[in-house]
């Protein structure tokens, strides 16, 4: 079995980390392969202050060691040593499109995804409850950006999702 998790050093970890997160992950090294690593870039969107995330992420570290993390039976980083992990986010990012497209206002994006959600459910009557009341130059621009957004958007996202897995694979098999 193949255990991966992270935490974020977004402040201090507390008994939740350790319950939920913490002992788990390091139970299972007995049982398989683990890799654990620190998720500073996640962290990037709750903690502003560089210095303050170097400090987290050096605690996270020792809590993770002093938790049991044995670095001779796990694999263990930090997120923003890997170059691969923000290669990878542009990839996905730039294959893959979101729900609604871009280039619509604050205003038509939760209409937009109300409309996705509803077509993508088969139900054209709540699609058209949430376009209702839309002038129509604001009704053809959210069916052009849900429709131009999401067509072969799963197809991609799973053909590099896949291609990105069997390159992990290959990676810790060496």
């Amino acid at each position: 079995m193949r255990t991966l998790t992270g935490i974020q050093p977004s402040g201090l970890l507390h008994i939740g980390n350790y319950f939920g997160a913490m002992r788990p992950a390091i139970e299972s090294q007995a049982r398989g392969e683990c890799f654990f690593f620190i998720a500073d870039y996640h962290s990037m969107t709750s903690l502003l202050d560089p210095a303050e995330r170097r400090r987290n992420t050096f605690s996270v570290a020792l809590d993770w060691l002093a938790c049991g993390l044995d670095p001779k039976h796990s694999v263990f980083w930090r997120q923003s040593d890997v170059p691969e992990v923000a290669e990878l986010m542009w990839i996905i990012g730039t294959l893959t499109a979101s729900k609604v497209g871009p280039g619509l206002s604050a205003e038509l994006r939760d209409t937009a995804a109300q409309y996705a959600d509803a077509v993508q459910d088969g139900d054209m009557g709540r699609a058209d409850g949430a376009l209702a009341g839309l002038p129509q130059d604001s009704i053809d621009a959210v069916k052009n950006a849900v429709s131009g957004a999401t067509s072969g958007a799963i197809t991609t996202s799973m053909l590099v999702l896949a291609a990105a897995m069997a390159a992990c694979a290959d990676a810790s098999a060496t």
